[in-house]
């Protein structure tokens, strides 16, 4: 665009002027753009009607990042009367578009419109400018509500500063620091590099002073876009130029263990291509990665891909994930929320306020995703918006920005999301597992399943140092908790999540694991019946599929089933209900393969209560299958 005029007659009564304009054409066909304007400067005081001297002046300036003074100059050559200023009025609207000027940017469109005559993609281009202004025009007359607050100098520096997650705990904060040498005990080197740093909530809910991850999360290179999995025992994130980099940026990822972090591994030439890979996310089941990737394939520039991951921990080929979310331009920083719903992402392709604005849209199902909905005027400006992390209660966000003051250049801010935008909230499940007999805590793997649907909510696993886990659910939902090692009996429980249950009143469960002897039972609320009767319902299959592991893994081991009622009805009724429920359990596990010389049942009725029978939910807890080693 810069040199397109030079070739373009140009008009001038004034010799010395015309002199002037053409050593500036010298001095740009030299890069030497101070100069260049030096000469323009003198060109229009000898003519101030020069168009191409204007013109020429707006493209430097714009070339060269300065916006304000290119629209100046290019303003300025309007007044000049061309005859054919169609050049100037596409590239002045679509500068004042990107500098929230809306109204002169329409003005200019229009009159492009006019004297352009545009056909094919330059009308179709030019009917979506036109669509952004009335768009922009129209978020700033309906602005929604916006309170952006600076999270402080415990977090925020003198440099820049990227929010890149926080914990479903709400507990701590991590995020990226691009510092220059010096700062970082991880760099090397005369340049600027990012590195991850975390911040802890302290009891009074205060942000505290930040500090570096340390190696081996990072490392002198440059380590950036990271995202936390809801469980909290993995981080992904990008990182460039390393030596098993497949592109200029791979995706990688790091397990916890304890209070430390594995060295990184890359995900892998599966998702991994020798374009830009980077800004994951990850699902609150922990099975889904979204990314943002310039790969071919793609639908524009940059396009958000998603990737499974399988049971054995591999990973599915990446899928884009299509064009109701995907444009000709570019979509980045994706951020899934925990309610696993709700998608943010930053785009230029969609219609907005200009630059990269924040979107938000809804999973409808597994492959199907809502228009994104623009989060509107002032959270977006006509500047770029590039991440947007929403705290699990859905109502506080986080995002950084150098437009609002602060500590440095980007800082990191929290403000509340108005309603129409915020995602479900969610709650979480925390505790630990643990030797029933010892106290020492274990690795266990753990699965939650919605009974009512019997969908696997989250499939995971319990610290190796600690014992602890920690998943986010949605509440109003009755779950079962599963978790299973190797040498302990099967460790089954169901409980609900009221609808009031949130952040701030979250679950604790705590999973004691018995150690597979003769003697030792485990008992179960997970095998249903309709009221009153034997035949096993189908969600109980699960439960006993559990069961009959148990036994394959242990092939030495036998069990007793004994089925236990509460206290309603007659005494004799209630053995004979519980011995039939026992038996019909003892053929189940037969029919799966079970040796029945392994096997025993018998029935108790309601003479081995463990809960009171006043209440409902004691009498439920009554209401259970015993499986007793022997």
């Amino acid at each position: 665009m810069l040199l397109l005029f030079l070739s373009t007659p140009v008009f001038s009564q004034n010799r010395k002027a015309r002199r002037y304009f053409e050593q500036a054409n010298n001095a740009v066909y030299q890069y030497q753009y101070a100069e260049a304007l030096n000469y323009l400067f003198k060109t229009v005081e000898e003519d101030s009607l020069f168009f191409n001297a204007w013109q020429l002046m707006g493209d430097i300036y714009l070339n060269t990042g300065d916006k304000f003074r290119a629209i100046d100059a290019y303003r300025n050559a309007l007044k000049c009367k061309d005859e054919n200023p169609k050049d100037v009025l596409m590239v002045l609207a679509k500068t004042e578009l990107s500098l929230g000027e809306y109204a002169m940017a329409g003005k200019h469109f229009q009159e492009y419109e006019i004297v352009g005559n545009p056909r094919g993609e330059t009308k179709k281009f030019l009917e979506q400018m036109k669509e952004r202004v009335s768009f922009a025009l129209n978020a700033m007359e309906n602005p929604v509500p916006f309170d952006p607050h600076n999270l402080g100098n415990q977090v925020n520096t003198p440099y820049d500063d990227y929010i890149n997650a926080i914990s479903v705990d709400d507990s701590f904060l991590m995020f990226t620091i691009k510092a220059p040498p010096g700062y970082h005990k991880s760099e090397y080197g005369t340049r600027e590099t990012e590195d991850f740093y975390i911040s802890y909530r302290n009891g009074a809910g205060e942000w505290q002073k930040a500090v570096n991850l340390g190696p081996p999360v990072n490392t002198p290179g440059n380590e950036g876009a990271l995202t936390l999995s809801p469980d909290g025992r993995y981080i992904f994130f990008a990182g460039c130029d390393r030596r098993d980099n497949t592109g200029r940026c791979d995706l990688y990822f790091c397990q916890r263990k304890g209070n430390s972090w594995s060295e990184a591994m890359n995900l892998g030439t599966m998702v991994n291509s020798t374009a830009w890979e980077s800004q994951p996310a990850v699902s609150s089941d922990g099975k889904t990665i979204f990314f943002a990737s310039n790969r071919e394939g793609g639908l524009g520039q940059t396009d958000l891909w998603q990737t499974k991951i399988k049971e054995d921990g591999t990973l599915t080929k990446p899928v884009n994930m299509g064009d109701v979310i995907n444009t000709p331009g570019s979509e980045m920083a994706p951020f899934i929320h925990p309610d696993g719903n709700t998608l943010y992402f930053s785009s230029d392709g969609h219609i907005g306020m200009g630059g990269k604005d924040l979107f938000v849209s809804r999973k409808i199902n597994d492959t199907t995703w809502s228009k994104p909905r623009n989060l509107g005027y002032p959270i977006n400006t006509w500047s770029d918006e590039m991440t947007l992390i929403v705290g699990p209660e859905g109502k506080l966000a986080y995002f950084s920005s150098d437009k609002l003051g602060g500590e440095g250049r980007y800082d990191i801010y929290a403000f509340n999301l108005y309603k129409e935008a915020q995602p479900e909230s969610v709650t979480y499940l925390k505790g630990k597992v643990f030797d029933e007999e010892t106290g020492e805590p274990l690795q266990a793997d753990f699965v939650l399943t919605e009974i009512n649907t019997g969908k696997e909510r989250i499939s995971s696993f319990s610290d190796a140092s600690t014992g602890e886990f920690l998943v986010t659910l949605p509440g109003g939902c009755d779950y079962v908790l599963t978790a299973n090692k190797e040498g302990y009996l099967y460790y089954s429980d169901r409980f609900y999540l009221k609808d009031n249950s949130t952040v701030l009143n979250p679950y604790q469960k705590d999973v004691p694991l018995t150690p597979i002897k003769a003697g030792k039972s485990f008992s179960t609320r997970n095998i249903f019946f309709d009221t009153d009767k034997y035949v096993l319902k189908d969600e109980s299959i699960a439960e006993i599929r559990m069961i009959c592991k148990i036994l394959n893994d242990n092939p030495d081991v036998g069990m007793e089933i004994i089925g236990h009622t509460d206290d309603t009805g007659s005494e004799e009724h209630n053995l004979k209900l519980s011995e039939n429920r026992a038996s019909s359990v003892y053929e189940k596990l037969v029919e799966m393969g079970i040796d029945a010389s392994r096997l025993s049942f018998k029935g108790l009725g309601s003479s081995k209560p463990v809960d009171s029978n006043d209440s409902e939910e004691g009498r439920a807890n009554n209401r259970r299958t015993e499986f007793v080693i022997k």
